[in-house]
């Protein structure tokens, strides 16, 4: 397992501040959460001025983290 999840603060506000760090996370949570399961190219078309190579990086770490899975997301 990650060891960023073995380590999490107790505080739920900076648990989340963890799991979600930075702003393309945030608006692909949106994005998935608002339509449900998505094509990758339909996600980054939703997102708008992300880059394939700054999407695929997120979801990987995304998925590591448990956040988004496979099932949310179709190739």
């Amino acid at each position: 397992m990650n060891s960023q999840l073995e380590n999490l603060p107790p505080c739920p506000v900076e648990t989340t501040l963890t799991l979600i760090g930075n702003k393309w996370q945030v608006l692909i949570l949106r994005d998935l959460s608002d339509k449900g399961t998505m094509r990758f190219k339909e996600l980054q078309r939703s997102i708008g001025s992300i880059s394939q190579k700054v999407l695929t990086t997120n979801l990987r770490t995304m998925e590591d983290a448990g956040t988004v899975s496979y099932t949310h997301l179709t190739l």
